[in-house]
C-alpha cells in the first residue's frame, strides 16, 4: 500500500474510533461505500483495532469509579428494589434487587446510559428476546425487560455461586471425569440456544456460574446474536465480539457470515482446556 493511501487508512481509522467513544461510529459498509478504493485495508485493520478499543472501554469501566448513571442502592426502580451491586461490566451494571410484585430476588441488569446508543438499546431487547426463547437447567432464565424513565433493564435469575473462573483459580481439584461432565451439561445447553439459532459469542469460564447444587450455568447471552439467516447481525455494522483467549479466529474477520455456532463449540474446547490445565488454551498481549 503506498505512503498517501496507508495515511489515509489511518485517518479513517482514527476518526472511527474518535465517532466510536461519542457513539457514532459508522459501520464498515459506510465506511467502504464512501472510501471503496480503501475498502479492502479498512476492513483488514479496523477489526482488530476494535478489538483492543472495546478491551480498554472494559477495563476502564471495571475500575472503581462509579458510573455515572448508578442506581441509588436502598431506593425502588419501577417494582425493583435495588439491594446491591453485584458487578460491572463494560456495557452496563447488574444489581441484586428484589421484585417486590413477585417477592423475590433478581439480578438486574442495566445499561449505562453513557455508552447506549440506538445500535446498544436494539442489542439490549434482542438480548432479552434471545433469552426468553431458551430453557434448559444450565441457562439463566430471564424474566422482564423493559425500563423505567428512560433507564432500560433486563431481570434475570438471580444465582448463588461462584464463577467457574473462581473455581479454577482456587486450585480446587476437578477430575477428568468432573470435568467431561461440566462440559457435557454446557453443551447440552448450547444445543438449545443453537436449536433455536442464537449464538453466544463470548463463552469463557468468567461467563459460568457454579450454583448451589453444584450445576453449571451460562450467563451473560448480552453478546448473543441470532443466527444471520434469521435476523441480521450486529457486527454487519462493525462491532466486534468475544474475549481474546476464547475467541474462535474466524470472530476476527471483518465478514459475519464467518461466524456461526462453531464459535461456541471453540469457545467450550477452551474451557475445557482451561479447568484441565489451570490456564486458558491462549494468552498474550497480542492477536
Amino acid at each position: 500500500m503506498e505512503t498517501d493511501a496507508s495515511d489515509r487508512v489511518i485517518q479513517l481509522i482514527e476518526d472511527y474510533l474518535d465517532r466510536h467513544r461519542k457513539g457514532t461510529a459508522p459501520t464498515l459498509t459506510e465506511i467502504a461505500d464512501s472510501q471503496p478504493e480503501l475498502a479492502a485495508e479498512v476492513q483488514r485493520y479496523l477489526p482488530l483495532v476494535a478489538l483492543f478499543e472495546n478491551a480498554a472501554e472494559s477495563q476502564l469501566s471495571s475500575g472503581e469509579t462509579t458510573p455515572e448513571h448508578s442506581l441509588a442502592l436502598g431506593m425502588p426502580f419501577g417494582r425493583y428494589h435495588i439491594k446491591s451491586i453485584l458487578g460491572r461490566g463494560g456495557m452496563g451494571t447488574v444489581y441484586l434487587a428484589h421484585d417486590q410484585q413477585l417477592h423475590r430476588d433478581v439480578a438486574l441488569k442495566v445499561p449505562h446510559l453513557s455508552r447506549v446508543n440506538q445500535r446498544g438499546v436494539t442489542r439490549f431487547f434482542r438480548e432479552a428476546r434471545a433469552m426468553a426463547q431458551l430453557h434448559h437447567r444450565n441457562l439463566c432464565p430471564v424474566h422482564d425487560v423493559g425500563d423505567v424513565d428512560g433507564e432500560y433493564f433486563l431481570s434475570m435469575s438471580y444465582i448463588e455461586g461462584a464463577t467457574l473462573a473462581e473455581t479454577i483459580q482456587s486450585k480446587s481439584h476437578t477430575t477428568n471425569r468432573e470435568a467431561a461432565e461440566l462440559v457435557r451439561k454446557l453443551a447440552s445447553a448450547l444445543q438449545v440456544a443453537h436449536e433455536a439459532s442464537i449464538i453466544h459469542r463470548d463463552l469463557k469460564p468468567s461467563n459460568v456460574i457454579i450454583d448451589r447444587e453444584r450445576e453449571p450455568i451460562i450467563l451473560d447471552f448480552g453478546l448473543a446474536r441470532g443466527d444471520h439467516k434469521v435476523e441480521t447481525v450486529l457486527t454487519e455494522e462493525g462491532d466486534l465480539i468475544g474475549s481474546p483467549s476464547y475467541m474462535a479466529p474466524e470472530q476476527l474477520s471483518s465478514d459475519p457470515t464467518q461466524v456461526d455456532h462453531r464459535v461456541d463449540v471453540y469457545g467450550l474446547g477452551a474451557i475445557l482446556y482451561e479447568i484441565l490445565c489451570g490456564r486458558p488454551p491462549f494468552t498474550g498481549s497480542m492477536l
